[in-house]
């Protein structure tokens, strides 16, 4: 219970006109005065309370006129004569499950329980897209790619996105973006270049994580025309020069030996 002679002394003084020239010796004060604290959010704040009296008074901390019940809650603290009111991290006590089925036009009811201080509120959300998975291509030639792709996610994407590039090019994907089907097409590809590819599939809430990527050679191309005016010159028994002037048709020629595109 409180001191009743605090209150008595508290109710007596109380609204009196130079009250303070008229407090009898030993009647409780507190110091520093009460004032407006200004703390930056998520920090802790330190509130001081040294009250003095004959007999020593007891100080009770109140929220909105009810006592705080400091032990059960982990906001509050005291130490010595301070009140620290601190922030505490929102965490689940009842966390959500992970996965819940429910048949096709069915209800279900998904519970979640969180505490913290101040109090967290609780959003629901969809979750990003899963990876695709599976991506493979056919019907390569030296300049397109059919790539295809599966994906297993709880519910369709919106559409999905295909970024490529050269394998060893110091440049940025090319992406191609809108595509419905789980298959799509690649042109305008180099010849005989090592691509590597992914696809990433996108929702109404943004872009999930990006495939496996699918490391894809394309083809090489016919020469258009043989070289002309081939000469040959013998340097030694063993050796020779062979000069050529290219042909109007650029030829693509790949060197067994070492990997790459040579061009005559």
């Amino acid at each position: 219970m409180p001191d009743p002679a605090l209150e008595a002394h508290q109710h007596v003084f109380e609204n009196v006109p130079n009250a303070a020239d008229k407090v009898p010796p030993g009647f409780p004060s507190i110091a520093p005065p009460s004032s407006t604290m200004v703390v930056e959010v998520g920090h802790t704040a330190t509130l001081p309370c040294q009250a003095t009296g004959t007999p020593t008074p007891r100080v009770r901390w109140l929220w909105n006129s009810l006592p705080l019940d400091i032990a059960s809650n982990p906001r509050y603290a005291l130490l010595n004569d301070k009140m620290l009111v601190r922030r505490v991290a929102p965490q689940f006590s009842i966390p959500p499950p992970p996965r819940t089925e429910v048949m096709l036009g069915g209800n279900v009811t998904l519970k979640c329980v969180a505490f913290g201080s101040p109090m967290p509120t609780v959003k629901w959300r969809k979750a990003l897209p899963g990876p695709p998975t599976e991506v493979r291509a056919s019907e390569i030639t030296a300049t397109n790619v059919r790539l295809a792709w599966s994906y297993s996610g709880p519910e369709e994407p919106q559409y999905y996105v295909i970024q490529y590039k050269p394998k060893y090019a110091n440049q940025a994907f090319s992406e191609i973006s809108g595509v419905i089907t789980q298959y799509y097409s690649v042109t305008n590809l180099s010849p005989y270049t090592e691509y590597e590819m992914y696809v990433i599939a996108v929702n109404n809430i943004g872009r999930g994580p990006p495939s496996t990527p699918a490391v894809i050679t394309t083809g090489e191309t016919e020469p258009g025309s043989a070289p002309r005016n081939v000469q040959v010159r013998p340097l030694s028994s063993s050796t020779m020069v062979i000069q050529a002037t290219k042909s109007t048709t650029p030829l693509i020629h790949r060197n067994p030996y070492s990997p790459g595109i040579h061009k005559w």
